[in-house]
């Protein structure tokens, strides 16, 4: 069989939006892509609103099987290099996005 793809998905504080796209991606693609979340922050818990809808909806329970992770902490991609450029590329993107400006100016 071959390697699965690594799907990164990625937020600001990686709370929410970020982990509702990592639950569901393991619970309808998980044998197509290995899914992780991640942020430029982290919160404490992940957001509990998000926590309970994907409970009820997808009986998915979110707080056993994940938490709050930086952009360092997902797996590497097949190049070492590749992971670098990307990672520093969501960097830029997600910090232009959030108001303030990581190395160019945020219209980029």
């Amino acid at each position: 069989m071959a390697e699965k793809y690594k799907v990164a998905f990625i937020c600001v504080h990686n709370s929410c939006r970020s982990q509702i796209a990592e639950a569901l991606g393991k619970h309808f693609a998980g044998d197509v892509f290995e899914s992780c979340s991640a942020g430029t922050e982290t919160k404490p818990q992940i957001n509990q609103d998000a926590v309970r809808l994907i409970k009820e909806i997808y009986s998915i329970d979110m707080e056993k099987t994940q938490h709050s992770k930086l952009l360092t902490d997902t797996p590497q991609f097949d190049s070492p290099r590749l992971h670098q450029i990307i990672y520093h590329l969501l960097i830029k993107r997600i910090l232009s996005v959030g108001g303030f400006c990581f190395a160019g100016n945020s219209s980029n």
